[in-house]
């Protein structure tokens, strides 16, 4: 079955998470203000989990290989922007 699920990583330039493979990402947010953001998705709950890594680029940083935008985080005084790494 499908549900979505909230996941919370530190705010860091590669966060690694453990996702139910095949997970979606749909949205990210703040959570505690310059520390954690949370990450939702789609996920099937009887499958077992896979590392996914993501990558943490303040507005102005250099873009390099950065893979898969996810979204925007604004945590004044800064904006974070959130991109998966390809697998």
């Amino acid at each position: 079955m499908k549900t979505i699920w909230k996941f919370t990583t530190e705010i860091e330039d590669t966060p690694r998470l453990m996702l139910p493979v095949g997970a979606r990402i749909l949205s990210c947010a703040p959570d505690r203000p310059g520390q954690t953001f949370n990450l939702w998705a789609e996920v099937d709950n009887g499958v077992p989990r896979e590392e996914r890594r993501f990558r943490v680029i303040g507005t102005g940083h250099p873009l390099d290989n950065v893979g898969a935008f996810i979204g925007t985080i604004q945590d004044p005084p800064f904006v974070w922007h959130i991109y998966e790494e390809a697998q």
